[in-house]
C-alpha cells in the first residue's frame, strides 16, 4: 500500500490483479470528506467536488491500467476545512492525480 500527499489531499493505494476485485475495471476509488467537513451538506458538497474533478483527471491513470490484468484501489482522503474546500480540492487534487500517475508509471 502506497499513498501521495498534496495539500489538503492525501491518495491511498495499492494495485491488485483484477480477479481479486471482483469487477474488470482498471480503477476502483472510493471518497472521503474528512473529519472537518462537520455537516451533511459540507461532506456531500465535498465528495461531489471530488467527484467531478476525478471525472475530468482520471484518463491519464486508466490508460496506465487498461490494457493489463491489474486494478488501481484508491481512497482519495480530504484533510482540509469546509468552507475553503472547493478551492482547495481543484488547486491540490489534480496535482496529486499527476504525483500519482508519474510515481505508478515510474514502477512499471
Amino acid at each position: 500500500m502506497g499513498f501521495v500527499n498534496v495539500g489538503v489531499v492525501q491518495i491511498r493505494f495499492r494495485v491488485v490483479p483484477r480477479s481479486d476485485v471482483g469487477a474488470d475495471v482498471p480503477v476502483q476509488v472510493g471518497f472521503a470528506p474528512g473529519g472537518r467537513t462537520r455537516t451533511k451538506v459540507g461532506r456531500n458538497r465535498v465528495r461531489r467536488v471530488m467527484r467531478d474533478i476525478f471525472r475530468h483527471q482520471q484518463h491519464g491513470l486508466v490508460n496506465l491500467f487498461n490494457q493489463r490484468g491489474l486494478c488501481l484501489t484508491m481512497m482519495v482522503l480530504f484533510r482540509g476545512k469546509e468552507d475553503t474546500a472547493t478551492g482547495d480540492l481543484r488547486r491540490d487534487f489534480p496535482a496529486a492525480l499527476r504525483r500519482l500517475e508519474e510515481r505508478l508509471s515510474d514502477a512499471t
